[in-house]
């Protein structure tokens, strides 16, 4: 399980993103598991989820299956389809599937990746951290 977060001070967005990624069999270089994206509107200096839903206040958890490749020492994961697992406040209306694509570092415990949406994120750096083996 791998996690990386970003603030996205155009949109005053913070995104929290959760891959869960294992092999589809020991040892196989392909890949199954999920994309979570927690996001939600926030300042640089208050990184945690609003407090209540004033206005326009976007509070959203989407999930995606995803699949991909292990071809040492890149990784490729991407989501299959999308939905709004759960929402405090205003959840998007539409969402393009993530596509991370970089180098694992085990030593380090990094998958250092860019992702490529088809929207806001171009080529958009995403450095995950291991929170836990499964």
């Amino acid at each position: 399980m791998w996690v990386a977060r970003k603030f996205w001070p155009a949109w005053a967005e913070w995104v929290t993103f959760t891959l869960t990624i294992r092999r589809t069999a020991p040892g196989a270089a392909t890949l199954e598991g999920s994309i979570e994206n927690h996001a939600w509107t926030g300042t640089p200096e208050h990184a945690a989820p609003p407090v209540t839903c004033d206005g326009d206040v976007l509070d959203v958890v989407v999930a995606q299956p995803a699949g991909g490749l292990y071809l040492s020492p890149t990784v490729s994961f991407n989501g299959t389809s999308w939905s709004v697992r759960e929402h405090r406040c205003r959840a998007w209306q539409r969402y393009r599937l993530d596509h991370f694509t970089g180098a694992l570092d085990p030593v380090r415990e990094t998958l250092t990746t860019t992702n490529s949406d088809g929207g806001r994120d171009q080529e958009e750096p995403y450095v995950f951290r291991r929170v836990r083996c499964l």
